[in-house]
């Protein structure tokens, strides 16, 4: 009896039933049988639970499913052994960057913050994102909040679904708790808009934001949710951040702007790259910085466990002053998980994987590739250690260029471009002598100083006559090409220094130290030598030691004296006139207006037409802001009517000059 579900009124319910008639209800659990034996103790675990929905919509009846959910709670925490209760990553640390029309929030210089919101793990509960709220209002709650951006972990999880209330439905139901975007990590946002009223920022004017970080349950690492857990993922509270925009305080100047790039230079022969961004201009220090890399090797394997790439953790030092900043970091992905220092985010990026990046051509291409597998140019490029087999190893790569030529008269040997070692695949690739080619190969690790490196061919005596040139059987076919297979006169790039092959023999052959594995054919209806051309063959260089990436900052100018003497003519109240109200007041009877771009100290005298004085304001503080509640000296509210403002600035040796018209409005007095 009394087995149904009171929620949606299935089975039998209790008042609703004809099992038992309505009364007092009293519920006693029974657990055992327990066997115990004189003197024994057991000790008994036992949770008050409780439900209540409290929503719009929240029932007595939705309240025992709510209730359900709390059970199973209480159950995850007494199958985890109390190891702890599953709560939400630590908030982010934020700080507030403003400026006029835009305001930069970051969290990513607090290292041990990041740390903290980031690596803790609890009971399976693993960071997955930030989210950034709008809020219309300080004590604003997550419902009436506006989320404008996520920077989720680009991994398996992005809709993470769980059991929630909805008031509209008047019903606990499977809904999305979180929607992520594998937008990949970032720790900084640039607001540069209202965006719950979809307007531009106006200076003064506060408004409030909140970024949160949540997770995922995930305690096998499948990269599936857990199942059987109550709540699937936990954001941490929704703290409103006041931000105003404002310019800048008098005095200070900033020399870079949100996001601007800084130049780095480079030095070393490695494919990678590093970029440094300006995510906070009042930290940058003008200091000079320096990225290097370690000398442990790192190593990339496959599901085979072969090594297939060797890389380097990298560190940043301030060289100014000598201090490492960051050290053994192994983000080489790009993107924007990198840590904030001084003001900066270093991305520092390159491979982490040997072998062939891409390839490209400049000219008048009239050679294509077979098609025999081959990682690149259709199939007809690869490593020569994945086809004939090489002495080389990946991390023996360097980036090479092809130079051909449009003829066989311009070139150093006797008008072609190089010699290179012939093997005859009707002979078992046995040596055939020297022969002739119309390119010539370099490497291009150092682009300033190409050093040539040796090439080998191949020529098949059975698809057409052995003639020592590296032709594709153009030449001995009589002027045209006698297959599509470009007579399988193979090509082996070397990494050897250029002798003109005379290294190579039946000993020492194209499978000693060959980089790269060619398969060449004629491009379409181009004919043999129809023009000069270059093809680049890109390698992956990891970052190692002998790599190094450096940049400098420019500080920002604060405090300055000087500077500040000539902002006193910015100066100014808002607004003016005062029309009955403010658009920044909260209640009709909090009523002010503001000066702006302040210094430090300033005493502010308020006289009315008749010169007589109404208010002295004494200003010592930060903010470049100041307020008058249109209140005189016996906080009574001033009349309508022009009244005259001198602000004395003693530490600048300044003084400012304003008007304001105040038209108050209707006033209720009960003291006057």
């Amino acid at each position: 009896p009394l087995n149904g579900d009171p929620f949606r009124l299935t089975g039998d319910i209790d008042g609703f039933g004809s099992n038992i008639q309505p009364s007092d209800r009293r519920i006693f659990l029974v657990s055992g049988p327990f066997t115990m034996m004189p003197g024994d103790t057991q000790e008994i675990t036992l949770a008050v639970v409780g439900g209540i929905v409290d929503k719009p919509g929240g029932t007595n009846r939705n309240a025992v499913e709510q209730m359900k959910l709390n059970d199973d709670f209480a159950q995850f925490i007494y199958n985890n052994l109390f190891k702890g209760i599953p709560s939400p990553p630590p908030a982010p640390k934020v700080k507030v960057i403003p400026q006029e029309d835009k305001v930069m929030l970051e969290w990513g210089s607090d290292l041990a913050a990041v740390e903290a919101t980031e690596k803790t793990v609890k009971l399976g509960f693993k960071f997955e994102g930030y989210n950034v709220y709008q809020l219309p209002s300080q004590k604003a709650t997550k419902a009436q909040a506006k989320k404008v951006a996520t920077f989720d972990l680009d991994n398996s999880f992005t809709t993470i679904v769980g059991r929630e209330f909805v008031p509209e439905f008047g019903d606990i139901l499977e809904v999305p708790v979180q929607k992520g975007l594998n937008s990949g990590i970032q720790r900084y946002f640039l607001i540069d808009k209202d965006y719950i009223n979809d307007a531009p920022l106006h200076a003064g004017t506060t408004y409030y934001f909140a970024v949160t970080a949540y997770n995922v349950a995930d305690a096998d690492n499948d990269g599936v949710v857990d199942k059987g857990i109550p709540v699937p993922s936990l954001e941490s509270a929704l703290n409103a951040i006041p931000v105003t925009p404002q310019p800048l305080k008098p005095g200070d100047r900033f020399s870079s702007d949100f996001g601007e790039q800084i130049p780095v230079e480079k030095s070393g022969h490695s494919t990678g790259s590093a970029e440094a961004y300006v995510i906070d201009p009042s930290q940058l220090t003008g200091h000079d910085y320096k990225v290097t890399f370690s000398d442990v090797p790192q190593y990339t394997v496959d599901k085979n466990g072969d090594t297939v790439g060797t890389w380097y953790k990298w560190n940043l030092i301030d060289q100014t002053t000598g201090q490492v900043l960051l050290t053994d970091q192994s983000n080489l992905e790009g993107g924007n998980d990198y840590p904030i220092v001084d003001g900066v985010m270093v991305k520092v990026m390159g491979p982490k994987l040997n072998g062939i990046a891409d390839w490209d051509y400049d000219g008048p291409r009239w050679v294509s590739g077979v098609n025999f597998g081959g990682g690149f140019f259709f199939g007809g490029l690869d490593l020569a250690m994945n086809v004939f087999g090489s002495e080389l190893g990946l991390a023996d790569l360097v980036p090479v260029r092809l130079v051909f030529q449009g003829d066989t008269t311009s070139g150093p040997e006797n008008g072609w471009a190089s010699k290179g070692a012939v093997y005859r695949r009707d002979n078992g690739y046995a040596f055939d002598g020297i022969g002739y080619l119309p390119f010539a190969a370099y490497d291009m690790s150092d682009p300033n100083n190409p050093r040539q490196v040796n090439v080998c061919f191949v020529e098949d005596d059975r698809i057409v006559h052995s003639n020592h040139r590296w032709d594709m059987g153009w030449i001995a076919n009589g002027g045209s090409f006698p297959d599509d297979l470009g007579a399988r006169e193979y090509i082996f790039i070397m990494k050897s220094d250029y002798d003109g092959g005379a290294s190579y023999d039946d000993n020492h052959n194209f499978a000693s130290d060959a980089l790269f594995f060619i398969w060449p054919k004629n491009r379409g209806s181009h004919p043999y030598l129809e023009g000069a051309f270059t093809m680049d063959i890109f390698v992956n260089i990891p970052n190692g030691p002998g790599d190094e990436y450096t940049f400098s900052t420019k500080a920002p100018v604060l405090n300055n004296t000087q500077l500040a003497k000539v902002d006193v003519d910015k100066i100014n109240v808002f607004p003016n006139p005062y029309y009955a109200q403010n658009p920044l007041e909260t209640t009709r009877f909090d009523h002010f207006v503001t000066f702006t771009h302040l210094p430090r100290k300033a005493t502010i005298r308020i006289f009315n037409l008749a010169g007589d004085l109404v208010r002295t304001l004494h200003k010592d503080d930060d903010s470049q802001f100041f307020r008058w509640d249109l209140r005189n000296e016996a906080d009574l509210p001033v009349a309508s009517g022009i009244y005259f403002v001198h602000i004395d600035m003693p530490d600048l040796g300044k003084t400012k000059f304003l008007k304001v018209f105040i038209v108050q409005p209707e006033q209720i007095l009960e003291f006057y």
